[in-house]
């Protein structure tokens, strides 16, 4: 099933808030953005916002591939580098105003998902920085351009975080 891909089962607010204040030597903080990740998708799910959901780190990644591992964490919190995943979602309740406010030109975009993980990324995963790139998807390749049936708006998020001792 495609919305299990790399998301582990939620748990409570609570265990989540105690791993995320827990980082420390063991560097296991960017594990509590998962199941807060999950979280957010089955709600937006569960209201029918969005039909399926699936989280990856590349676009080449397989199921078993973690989302964070070890390494993340040291290179997210002692080395401060930028981190990137990926969120598809399916069917978006917005997904044909996206696509034509986005060909008009306009700077607004009705996004609600993004916005959302983005706030919980600066939040849980204390990121200074977390930006996003919007894809729309269509599942079967068409020669003529006009011919575009999108399902699927890609998400492509980036984070990093600097310390208060790092120089601007």
């Amino acid at each position: 099933e495609m919305k299990q891909a790399n998301i582990i089962s939620a748990s409570s607010p609570t265990e989540t808030s105690k791993l995320a204040t827990s980082y420390g030597s063991s560097g296991k903080l960017l594990n509590a953005v998962i199941p807060m990740l999950h979280s957010i998708l089955v709600a937006f799910e569960s209201s029918q916002f969005i039909s399926s959901f699936r989280v990856t780190r590349e676009s080449y990644s397989s199921k078993d591939d973690p989302l964070f591992d070890d390494d993340d964490d040291q290179d997210y919190y002692i080395n401060e580098n930028s981190l990137n995943f990926l969120v598809s979602i399916y069917n978006p309740a917005t997904l044909q105003s996206s696509l034509q406010i986005t060909a008009e030109g306009s700077r607004f975009a009705p996004e609600f998902v993004a916005c959302t993980i983005a706030a919980m990324l600066e939040d849980v995963a204390e990121a200074t920085t977390v930006t996003y790139e919007s894809y729309f998807m269509d599942p079967e390749y068409r020669p003529n351009p006009k011919d575009f049936f999108p399902n699927e708006q890609l998400l492509q998020f980036t984070f990093f975080r600097k310390s208060s001792s790092s120089s601007l």
